[in-house]
């Protein structure tokens, strides 16, 4: 039944893509500068070409992803749980916020800017580590049909020279 359902089911993801990009276009996201330093702030644009009327607000999450990896239970290998370690994203920091009055053009196309303070500490991007870690900006709307949502991947560093 999985190998009958689990083609049904890219088939229905590539569907709901395929009519969120008709509804929204492509978004894009504008980094105020490159990279971003913890500690600092965080300002970027989201482009949307088509911003329907019915979307009032903007919900932005700014997070910080570790990952981990579990050692394989030689206990399950030959019970279906496989051989290899499993990776894990657990987040170690986030912050959010809405954007709300959201100005349209004649052709409904809107620039969304979204800024936060970035926090200090030893959280900075470290994507050739054991153990990744990096940012993203999660973009979400509610709207009737296909929401919003977007994942960016976001250049947070630690400032050069610094712990």
């Amino acid at each position: 039944v999985l190998l009958d359902v689990f083609p049904f089911l890219l088939l229905l993801g590539g569907f709901t893509n395929w009519i969120r990009i008709l509804k929204y276009g492509d978004l894009r996201l504008r980094f105020e500068r490159f990279p971003f330093l913890l500690g600092e702030s965080f300002a970027a644009k989201l482009v949307v070409p088509r911003l329907p009327p019915e979307v009032s607000a903007v919900g932005f999450t700014i997070r910080c992803i570790q990952e981990r990896s579990s050692r394989p239970d030689p206990r399950r290998a030959g019970h279906g749980g496989g051989g290899g370690p499993r990776i894990f994203c657990d987040q170690v920091y986030a912050d959010s916020c809405e954007i709300g009055n959201l100005q349209r053009d004649a052709w409904n196309s809107a620039e969304v800017r979204v800024s936060f303070l970035l926090p200090t500490g030893d959280l900075c991007t470290r994507l050739r580590d054991e153990h990744p870690r990096y940012w993203e900006l999660e973009v979400k709307a509610a709207a009737p049909g296909a929401r919003l949502k977007a994942v960016f991947l976001a250049p947070v560093y630690q400032r050069p020279g610094g712990a």
